[in-house]
């Protein structure tokens, strides 16, 4: 049986048996409920009876009209509540029809007893008048008496029956109880026993597989979703091993993955140092132990024995943030010698003066033979191997992160760590330096470069700096109503309940956004904000998020092109024609992800300053013509003509970025042409320089969209009104490659009258420095 249908039987049987005993728990509730009404109103009935006893006497010795009211009142009462009772058994209806009766008599004796009382009538002598009191009061104690008798008796039967409702109660949640606990123990041991024994014999059989053996077959017990997922796993291994080559194939391909895990271990390690770095920016209380900690972040993670963070001042001079501490005692090097053993300022120079001169990071396991080697001074430590990131800050090196003595040299792997953690480690310290400034500024609110504004607790301005005015002109006559001041009653309660805290917050005014700093000041008892522009953030975040949501989709579709085609290829009964329809797509698909992620990567090697050419001298229309057929394989439905002479001279490039140029502007070619229509890929020799072009015959494009076509994530629209797919990343690489060659890029294009590239590679020359400017 199905693991599904057993789990609904199941299911069914326990609802079925839990609303049984929930309508009956309701049930005897009620009834309890009931009973104990019925209680209370005999109890009345009683209390009432006894009143009328005391009054019939009083009535009797003083025949006042007053006590005759409160008894018919008290009579009343008595009869109300007898009207109200519900017998529910033969012996409960006899004592409710004995009260009745005597109700009844009681009535007719009291008015008989009334009728003479209040006739006036007088009483032979004393004697016979005493005797008529004593007569009548025995009469009605003794309708009384049965009253209260009976009223005691039908309450204590009541009292009997609302204990036994209570009784089946506690029963009827006892037994939901039980019901309950052995649905439990049931669905545990059926898991337990069925589906995690099931569970576990496959997982078993699938680390197995996964070691490599491919003869390995999985026990087919079950016939359930877990026995059908084994045999689905079984003609996996055969189907998979059938399509394996050689052992050797599958122990690379092992091989790969394990290298892919320990990536994605170093990645998590790196996510991790990162996160420590943001915490440490909260919990430090100085930049210095700051930065001390951001060092030591970036020496565990690369395995480093030493190393320094410094900082580019505004006197060209670097100021040292943080220096290690690899046994200064046996160190004797002088402060003046360059660094020491206390913080100090230097000059750029050395290796990790180039690192911040080229902007680009340096990696030396041989550092006494680097070109850029000073030397050491004396009693520095030895420099076995160096490795030097900038800090980046808008594409202009503002600092180093110096890291140096890896055990067995620096690998690309350290590299790679070290500048994740820069852009971190120069946030945290640029953020750190700022609070810094803004705290040494607060003395000096005149002198403050940037707005801060001073109110009470009732929101009144009370002071307003020269910056703040110059910025925000209207905000003395706006008051709490400037957006700068927005929300102030949370401001006042956020800097009251802080305690000793500085809350932080962002506004938005306008086009700009602005941190705000806020601190309270006990003697005047008023609230200094402090602002910081931070409008650039702001879009860079954006654009980050913009661009990794961007990324991601477009990564997304060919993944799912590639996975959605092999897992249906797998499956049985497939003709060979669709099987072979089938890995078609899927290598579309791959070679879409592969266009993606090689725009992505040579886009990331030109911001790190890292796109380095490997030229060779090359016929560019062979190159022209072997990437028109890879586009080809691409898009069957277009048609490529390839007019590049034969007696074109060589030129000395590199291939493989001008074939990504190339496949480039072929591709957007074909998203921005009708169906079916023709690109020309032509050729000539012209300035000492080879001009290429790419000319389509799609829907053309208005200057105002040429005017942005090489920014980044610019994607017009095509033919049929949309956004044409991809990341928009395809012409900004384009360029960056063109002009790394030292030529040019441009396009020449009319709405609807198709567009053509063109781009120029020279024959000769020095590789061009690659900035990321």
């Amino acid at each position: 049986m199905k693991i599904r249908n057993r789990f609904i039987i199941t299911l069914a049987v326990f609802g079925v048996a839990f609303v049984i005993m929930a309508v009956s728990i309701i049930e005897t509730n009620q009834e309890a409920g009931r009973f104990k009404q019925q209680e209370e109103i005999a109890r009345s009935i009683e209390r009432a009876a006894r009143e009328l006893s005391y009054l019939s006497n009083d009535y009797l010795l003083h025949g006042e009209t007053q006590l005759r009211s409160r008894w018919e009142s008290t009579f009343s009462s008595l009869s109300a509540e007898l009207s109200n009772l519900q017998p529910d058994s033969p012996e409960q209806a006899a004592l409710v029809n004995n009260i009745r009766t005597n109700r009844q008599r009681l009535k007719e004796i009291f008015t008989d007893v009334a009728s003479l009382r209040e006739s006036g009538s007088p009483f032979p002598t004393a004697a016979v008048g005493l005797e008529f009191l004593q007569v009548s009061w025995s009469r009605m104690e003794v309708q009384n008496q049965g009253i209260i008798f009976d009223a005691l008796r039908l309450s204590q039967m009541l009292d009997d029956q609302v204990e036994g409702s209570q009784r089946r109660d506690i029963t009827l949640v006892s037994i939901l109880l039980g019901i309950v606990g052995a649905y439990l123990a049931a669905n545990y041991l059926l898991i337990y026993r069925r589906i995690l024994r099931s569970l576990s014999a496959l997982h078993a059989g699938t680390r197995v597989v996964g070691s490599g053996n491919l003869d390995f077959t999985i026990a087919e017990q079950q016939k359930d979703e877990i026995g059908d997922l084994s045999r689905a796993f079984n003609r996996m291994t055969a189907n998979l091993k059938s399509v394996t080559a050689s052992k050797a194939d599958l122990e690379d391909e092992i091989a790969r993955r394990r290298q892919a895990e320990t990536q994605t271990e170093r990645r998590k390690s790196v996510q991790d140092g990162i996160n420590r770095i943001l915490q440490a920016y909260l919990t430090c209380a100085t930049r210095e132990e700051l930065g001390l900690l951001c060092l030591k972040v970036a020496q565990d993670l690369t395995q480093s024995k030493f190393g320094f963070i410094d900082e580019l001042g505004d006197d060209g001079l670097l100021h040292a943030v943080a220096i290690s501490n690899p046994g200064w005692e046996l160190c004797a090097m002088s402060e003046k010698a360059g660094h020491g053993k206390t913080l100090g300022t230097f000059a750029i120079r050395g290796l990790y003066g180039a690192a911040i001169r080229d902007a680009r990071s340096l990696l030396s396991n041989d550092p006494s033979s680097h070109p850029d080697s000073t030397g050491t001074p004396p009693g520095h430590p030895a420099l076995k191997a160096f490795l030097g990131v900038p800090l980046v800050r808008v594409d202009k090196a503002v600092g180093v992160l110096a890291l140096a003595n890896r055990e067995g040299g620096y690998r690309s792997e350290e590299l790679e760590t070290a500048e994740a953690l820069a852009p971190a480690i120069l946030e945290v310290l640029t953020r750190k330096k700022a609070e810094a400034r803004i705290s040494h500024l607060a003395s000096f609110p005149d002198l403050n470069p940037l707005p801060v504004v001073e109110m009470d607790m009732a929101g009144r301005i009370a002071y307003i700096n020269p910056a703040a005015r110059r910025l925000f002109p209207d905000l003395a006559a706006m008051g709490t109503a400037h957006p700068f001041l927005a929300d102030w009653e949370k401001v006042v309660n956020v800097v009251r309940d802080e305690d000793g805290e500085h809350p932080v917050r962002e506004v938005n005014i306008g086009d700009s956004w602005y941190e705000q700093t806020m601190r309270f000041l006990p003697s005047a008892s008023a609230i200094r904000i402090y602002g910081h522009d931070i409008t650039e953030r702001k879009k860079s975040d954006q654009v980050k998020d913009e661009f990794i949501g961007l990324v991601s989709h477009e990564l997304r579709t060919p993944l799912t092109v590639v996975m959605g085609s092999l897992y249906t290829a797998m499956k049985e009964g497939l003709t060979e024609e669709d099987q072979r329809f089938l890995m078609q797509n899927a290598v579309e698909g791959a070679e879409s992800l592969k266009l993606i992620l090689e725009n992505l990567l040579e886009l990331s090697r030109f911001q790190a300053g890292r796109l380095a050419l490997h030229k060779e001298t090359v016929s560019i229309g062979s190159v022209a013509r072997k990437t028109a057929e890879q586009v080809q394989r691409r898009y069957p439905m277009a048609s490529f003509l390839v007019e590049i002479p034969d007696d074109l001279p060589v030129v000395h490039m590199d291939p493989t970025r001008v074939q990504q140029v190339l496949h480039n502007l072929l591709d957007n070619a074909v998203k921005y042409s009708d169906a079916g229509g023709e690109v020309a890929i032509f050729g000539r020799s012209q300035d000492a320089c080879i001009l290429v072009g790419v000319k389509d015959s799609g829907i053309g494009i208005s200057a105002e969209d040429r005017a942005k076509l090489f920014q980044p994530f610019q994607r017009l629209e095509n033919a049929a009104g949309a956004s044409a797919k991809g990341t928009g990343l395809g012409l900004v690489v384009c360029k960056r490659l063109v002009e790394a060659h030292g030529g040019t890029i441009w396009v020449e294009s009319e709405p609807g009258q198709g567009s053509t590239f063109f781009f120029t590679i020279p024959l000769e020359g020095e590789e061009q420095v690659v900035s990321s400017e």
